[in-house]
């Protein structure tokens, strides 16, 4: 690969105004050394010097290496790379990591990770991921400047370079000031981002986020002035897909069309309606944009082609609408197609997932920018419809992506992939100093529970404008390509001022009614580095031990998006004295009530006790975690008298709600309330319902083992919660004890303990959720237990896929009940008797023997199980199954320990 010659001149991009630095000399990847004549302005003739004493002396670490790293930045872009071709480039960053003291872990082909700080096994065993990209465009660079590209039709014309050289000055600066750091920090250098579904796949496939709690990015944005920093909460980019559709038909002579399949007039249906029926069969929300780009059908002026294709582009700016969009595009074009007797061949080739920051991790971002950058850093970015394969990070843990301001105030403005793209080169200090302020920010502060778009942060709340929101710590929602921004402390208590702000436009509004929930200014959560998850457990246990020490008496088991619906009709029966002024209500996870698992199971025994009462239900369900506090408010609305909310992810939002209606009941399914983890509920009116499913997991575990013919097994789950990792570490427990008994070495696939193991980064049975159960499966298990509502659909795909005899472990219900289709693949199912206790639960409120105190469900009392074995009765060996029966009866009488965060 040609080298740039090592005498050019070097000059910024673009005007620079300020003083310089003498550079100093740095390899050039070939083993070289070039001793630049000039170098590019300090960052500080644009932004003030920081007023933080721990922000200014990070950024006088990063001004010391200004000028290296615009050397590095220049050497890059002279030696262009494509998609899994970096080595140099993986070489030069690696090269200079080690020079720094630093251990790169390099990845098969090209990329590394580096980490930096405190590992995970000291200081909450927490570590927050600063991310780049190494590949360049297949672009001729147009821009002739001394370190152009050397390489014939390639150039970094992403400004790929300029993030690799951030995210290395990033490193290289907090390795300076690593004893203060409160997390450790990985350096991600990814390989093919232009390429899809992308590099980040491999990263993640290698180990590269193990232990990442939080990760982020910065994107170059030749539309912001260099030392601004773009921000949005929820979509910032689309999914991006490839659609071909096909048609063929009979073809003849156009003076004959109606003996004839005319595909010509079927792909004019296809091209004009398709798009509009997408618009009707998909939330209008989610940015939903088919645009075709090519069409090829016949090349006569009378004949009918035999064929034609029609090919474009299908992008998207909500998850769950992209992950449905493929069978509805399918649907369509078949449906549109129908009359006119053609055959159709739909490809739909799936890219990457949207973009969608995390509010929280946001609000780091626009912290440190504020910062290291100044207060008027901070711009609202506008959504793009192009693809980013950071998204599939955020598949698995929280993090947000920020547009890095790379234009010279005054000066011409580009465009990114175009051969001319130019850059002001102060924007690699800027990128350097906003991404490790940001990681020493992130290192201090935990996110809440990871969902869809949930809040993350720990913030205060104040009064500030609309348009910069995270400054002032206001509560801040987003549904889909909205962000709701509710700021309570510019009305009296009561009242709310909301903006709406949708896709780039904003609409500020007043309501003046005043609702029975009040919104406080804003949700904060602990902020000591300790981790969440550790502090959740302890939390569970304290609770625990206070209700065990007052003596309390729990539930006792009398059997082994918009909205609410109201369902008053109920069974027969006479109307009863609770029926008459009662009402039960019922919101949903993001699962829905139809994910044949915990959501379905709550809201079964929900809806029998107001039957039993004839009392009036209405149910809400639940899209995204954005939705959790306008449908529980919504119930509060409808004048419910208990509210059960489904799963560990609404806690905080339930918290919320019952302490602003301190007469109403609540039921928190799957949580303690406890979201400053201090051992106390954080609203008396809220019933929590637990279940130490560890106990039933372990019975699970053993059984696998057993049953196992190649001595591995499997598990996986949905997000890295307490109620999911319980099942997961149960099941490990069992198989462990299986080897202790017998000798054998049965493993593991999927779960190494605590937070540690495949997870979807989500509840829905999509296409991520298969690829996890494949990789396990790919790895030679023969039993598999997916945790996490519907995903176990995605497994069994995946198991189908295989072609091998693979067993499947239900979760939290009988999924051999309530998914007949799953029969000939279910050994047995771990029960979470959701529904009973939810049934009592409800029942009781409605009574006079209400109380407020955690039931914890457990195999003695029959809120956890093992479901039979039903088909697999005659596959499994009569004394495997004796042994599982006797270890339960082991485990009860305390003979066999299980440990978990439910255990007394």
């Amino acid at each position: 690969m040609p080298t740039a010659p090592s005498d050019r001149p070097l000059t910024s991009d673009a005007p620079a105004t300020g003083e310089l630095r003498p550079p100093v000399p740095v390899p050039d990847g070939d083993g070289a050394s070039r001793a630049p004549r000039d170098a590019v302005a300090p960052l500080r003739s644009l932004a003030p010097a920081p007023a933080d004493g721990e922000a200014a002396r990070l950024a006088e670490v990063v001004a010391g290496l200004r000028d290296e790293l615009v050397q590095i930045r220049r050497d890059l872009h002279a030696h262009p790379e494509l998609a899994r071709t970096e080595e140099r480039t993986t070489r030069v960053v690696a090269d200079r990591l080690r020079a720094a003291g630093l251990h790169p872990h390099l990845l098969p082909g090209s990329g590394l990770w580096c980490d930096i700080g405190p590992t995970v096994s000291a200081r909450g065993a927490r570590r927050v991921a600063l991310r780049a990209d190494l590949d360049a465009l297949p672009v001729a660079d147009t821009c002739h400047l001394p370190w152009a590209s050397g390489v014939r039709g390639v150039a970094h014309a992403c400004g790929h370079d300029v993030h690799t050289t951030a995210v290395l000055g990033a490193g290289l600066a907090l390795a300076q000031v690593a004893d203060g750091l409160a997390a450790g920090v990985r350096l991600l250098f990814q390989p093919a981002e232009e390429v899809q579904p992308g590099g980040s796949l491999d990263v993640m496939a290698a180990g590269g986020l193990d232990g990442v709690e939080r990760i982020f990015a910065v994107h170059c944005d030749p539309k912001l002035d260099v030392g601004q920093v773009g921000t949005r909460i929820g979509p910032i980019t689309s999914a991006s897909d490839e659609v071909t559709v096909t048609l063929t038909g009979d073809g003849g002579h156009t003076s004959r069309p109606h003996l004839t399949g005319d595909v010509v007039f079927a792909l004019g249906q296809v091209i004009t309606q398709v798009p509009a029926v997408l618009g009707r069969r998909l939330d209008p929300r989610s940015g939903v944009n088919l645009t075709w780009g090519a069409v090829r059908a016949g090349s006569a002026h009378n004949a009918i082609p035999s064929s034609g294709t029609v090919m474009g582009t299908l992008r998207c700016l909500d998850v769950r609408a992209w992950e449905h969009a493929s069978r509805v595009l399918e649907a369509a074009v078949h449906d549109v197609v129908r009359p006119f007797g053609v055959e159709v061949e739909v490809k739909h080739a799936r890219g990457v997932p949207p973009v969608e920051n995390r509010e929280g991790a946001t609000a780091v971002l626009e912290a440190a920018a504020r910062d290291v950058l100044g207060p008027e850093s901070v711009r609202l970015t506008e959504q793009s419809l192009g693809g980013e394969d950071f998204a599939w990070y955020l598949q698995k843990v929280p993090g947000a992506m920020a547009r890095l301001g790379t234009r010279t105030p005054g000066g011409h403005t580009y465009d990114i992939h175009q051969g001319d793209l130019r850059v002001d080169e102060r924007a690699v200090e800027a990128g350097a100093l906003l991404l490790a302020r940001t990681a020493q920010l992130a290192g201090r502060s935990t996110p809440t529970r990871p969902s869809a778009a949930g809040s993350d942060a720990c913030r205060g709340g104040g009064p500030g404008h609309t348009s910069s929101p995270a400054a002032f710590g206001t509560a801040r929602r987003v549904s889909a390509g909205c962000e709701f921004i509710t700021e309570p402390a510019r009305i009296p208590i009561g009242n709310r001022s909301v903006t709406s702000r949708c896709l780039g436009s904003s609409v500020n509004s007043v309501d003046s009614r005043t609702p029975r929930r009040r919104l406080p200014a804003a949700r904060s959560g602990p902020c000591d580095g300790t981790s969440r998850r550790q502090q959740e457990i302890t939390g569970v246990k304290k609770m625990m031990r206070a209700a065990a020490l007052g003596g309390a008496v729990v539930l006792a088991l009398t059997a082994c998006g918009s909205a609410p619906e109201d369902t008053q009709e109920t069974a027969g029966g006479d109307e009863t004295a609770a029926g008459s002024d009662f009402k039960a209500c019922i919101v949903s996870d993001e699962g829905g009530f139809d994910d044949k698992s915990f959501n379905q199971l709550s809201y079964e025994g929900a809806r029998k006790a107001a039957d039993e009462l004839s009392a009036e239900f209405a149910e809400v369900q639940s899209e995204s975690a954005a939705d959790y506090p306008a449908n529980l408010e919504s119930l509060v609305s409808a004048s419910c008298n208990t509210i059960v909310s489904v799963g560990f992810a609404l806690s905080a939002d339930t918290v919320e709600s019952a302490n602003a209606n301190p007469d109403l009941h609540y039921i928190l399914v799957d949580d303690a309330a406890d979201n400053d983890f201090d051992g106390e509920k954080d609203a008396e009116n809220i019933k929590p319902l637990l279940y130490n499913t560890a106990e039933a997991a372990f019975l699970a575990g053993y059984l696998a083992a057993g049953y196992s013919e190649v001595g591995k097994v499997g598990t996986f789950g949905g997000q890295p919660y307490p109620t999911v990792t319980i099942f997961m570490d149960g099941f490990k427990q069992g198989v462990d004890h299986y080897n202790a008994e017998n000798g054998t070495s049965v493993q593991v696939v999927g779960y190494q303990g605590g937070d540690q193991g495949s997870f979807t980064g989500g509840f829905a049975a999509n296409d991520t959720a298969k690829e996890v159960a494949a990789g396990i499966i790919d790895q030679g298990v023969d039993v598999l237990l997916p945790v996490g509502g519907p995903i176990y659909q995605s497994a069994l795909d995946a198991i189908a896929d295989s072609g091998r005899d693979i067993a499947l472990i239900g979760a939290d219900a009988d999924v051999y009940e309530t998914d007949p289709a799953t029969q000939p693949y279910v050994l047995t199912s771990i029960l979470k008797k959701m529904d009973v206790s939810t049934y009592e639960a409800v029942l009781a409120s409605a009574g006079d023997d209400w109380d407020a105190e955690a039931y914890v469900g457990t195999l003695e009392n029959g809120g956890v199980g093992l479901a039979e074995l039903h088909d697999f009765e005659d596959k499994v060996d009569p004394e495997l199954w004796a042994a599982v029966q006797e270890l339960q009866t082991q485990i009860i009488d305390g003979d066999v320990t299980v440990t978990s965060y439910l255990a007394e």
